[in-house]
């Protein structure tokens, strides 16, 4: 474990002092500093922009990409974005339907509007289409309650988007 010295050290000193010690303590601080904080965004599923303290301002700068903005104007995450993406195309959203009540049960510890306003972002981006579903018999309970309601529409499942 690195010890608060080590951190200090670590926090101060310039990338190019640190490129150019002689030190071979310095390679090894880097390289548990790093180590540490790949196993915390690892642990707690968090995107290293975030550990690293980028804000909505970063995605300003020219050589950031545009974060989506659903219509209430709260961006989205594009790491948690393509951690969606990828989730659907896995339970076969290119060749099936995905329901939203089975998709929700994927991301059990993320904020129902996290995950609504993931899916907006990407209907709205044309990768998914979120559908309704016609025939009353099929929408049980779960997948009512998992729906997303757009344009006065309750949408059930959704398919990608070849």
């Amino acid at each position: 474990m690195l010890t608060d010295k080590a951190w200090d050290w670590a926090s101060t000193t310039p990338p190019t002092a640190i490129a150019r010690s002689k030190s071979p303590e310095a390679a090894v601080v880097l390289q548990k500093a790093l180590a540490t904080l790949v196993d915390y965004a690892q642990r707690e599923n968090v995107p290293l922009a975030r550990i690293l303290g980028l804000r909505p301002a970063d995605a300003n700068r020219p050589d950031s990409p545009s974060k989506p903005r659903p219509d209430n104007g709260v961006e989205v995450d594009l790491d948690f974005l393509e951690k969606v993406f990828r989730t659907c195309e896995g339970m076969g959203g290119r060749h099936s339907r995905v329901y939203l009540s089975d998709l929700r049960k994927r991301f059990p510890h993320v904020p129902r509007q996290q995950l609504d306003q993931a899916l907006v972002a990407l209907d709205r981006q044309a990768k998914i289409v979120l559908m309704p579903l016609d025939d009353p018999s099929t929408i049980t309970p779960e997948r009512e309650a998992a729906a997303i309601t757009l344009s006065g529409a309750k949408r059930h499942f959704l398919r990608i988007r070849s």
